[in-house]
């Protein structure tokens, strides 16, 4: 039988700062690149995060070009 699954902890934000679409996606955009290389030179990329910040980061790009036009 399989082992039961802990869900993961609950972030509770106490402030929040608005920034631009742009602005987080530079920041994804350098996440991503240092998360890619501490796993590449650790165990190996784990495509679940990869691939769910390219989505948000893919999200907040249409977001931005649908605000500019």
């Amino acid at each position: 039988m399989d082992a039961p699954l802990n869900p993961p902890a609950r972030i509770q934000p106490f402030s929040v700062t608005s920034i631009s679409t742009r602005s987080t996606q530079k920041r994804i955009d350098a996440f991503m690149s240092e998360f890619q290389a501490r796993t590449t030179a650790g165990q190996g990329i784990n495509t679940a995060v990869t691939v769910q910040l390219q989505n948000l980061r893919d999200a907040l790009h249409e977001e931005h070009e649908r605000r500019r036009k």
